[in-house]
């Protein structure tokens, strides 16, 4: 019995598959938290997606924290205050 060949997924269907926006999905794969192969775009195989989710115990995945978003005031613009 022939295997058949792994399923390739694009940057939509990988964000598809782990709910996650497609942006997510492109940072992750160029600073090498995802394995992916960019030929004419990323490519992933979907059961290395998948295995990441079997073999990494919670504690040890890797979340990068946001930095505090810095909001800007305008009140007050355009009165000389």
């Amino acid at each position: 019995m022939s295997e058949s060949p792994p399923e390739i997924l694009t940057v939509k269907e990988a964000a598809e598959l782990l709910r996650c926006s497609e942006e997510t999905v492109r940072v992750n794969a160029r600073n090498g938290t995802l394995p992916a192969l960019k030929m004419g775009g990323w490519k992933f195989l979907k059961a290395d997606l998948v295995k990441l989710f079997v073999s990494e115990p919670p504690d040890r995945v890797k979340v990068q924290p946001r930095e505090p978003s810095r909001r800007i005031s305008v009140r007050g613009r355009g009165n000389g205050r």
